[in-house]
């Protein structure tokens, strides 16, 4: 059965939510578009990316997980420490994704970096999925 966005967006919102990386963030795994625009908690956001329909279904879904930055010296910076420890549970995470028990085929896109969100005012770390819907 063909797969639309959105049902791919949810089954990798309950690996997540079932997952090391989830307990241990102090906020909740949302969907795009839910996270709350003045949340300042470490939140997981699910982003389906893109996808190609055929006989095999492909995509990218990313998972960003954002960070509240830390005043420092009267300025508020990235808290690379905590960024850091993130990577590795973004890394822990997707390395545990197996076809066993899944519908899925997952494959790391790049590596696990930081970035910036302008509107927010926080950073956050990313984690970019390849999916082949078995």
């Amino acid at each position: 059965m063909a797969r639309t966005s959105k049902d791919i967006q949810g089954d990798l919102m309950r690996l997540l939510a079932v997952s090391e990386l989830a307990a241990s963030i102090n906020g909740a795994v949302y969907r795009e578009g839910y996270r709350p625009r003045d949340s300042r908690m470490e939140d997981a956001v699910v982003v389906f990316t893109a996808g190609l329909a055929g006989q095999v279904q492909t995509g990218v879904v990313t998972v960003r997980v954002f960070i509240p930055d830390i005043l420092l010296s009267g300025v508020m910076v990235e808290n690379g420490q905590r960024t850091a420890q993130i990577e590795t549970l973004l890394q822990s995470f997707a390395d545990s994704l197996t076809t066993a028990g899944s519908d899925y085929r997952w494959q790391q896109r790049d590596i696990v970096r930081t970035d910036y969100d302008h509107e927010f005012q926080q950073h956050f770390c990313v984690l970019a999925l390849f999916f082949s819907v078995l």
